[in-house]
């Protein structure tokens, strides 16, 4: 659990600071998918955690 929290708290940094460099013109329009790499890899994060905590249980049944 304490893996994934740093990894919510690392999205929201760098979204915060792609939001920022995307207000300052530092970066191309392009950089819009930075964002979408970000947040899903938030996304896989969440799932290894489920699935992790899936197999956790699962063991205690056997």
């Amino acid at each position: 659990m304490a893996l994934e929290n740093e990894v919510d708290s690392l999205e929201k940094l760098y979204q915060k600071n792609h939001v920022r460099r995307m207000a300052k013109n530092e970066c191309s329009p392009n950089a819009a998918i930075f964002s979408d790499l970000v947040s899903n890899f938030e996304r896989v994060s969440d799932h290894a955690t489920n699935i992790a905590f899936a197999t956790f249980r699962e063991e205690e049944y056997i």
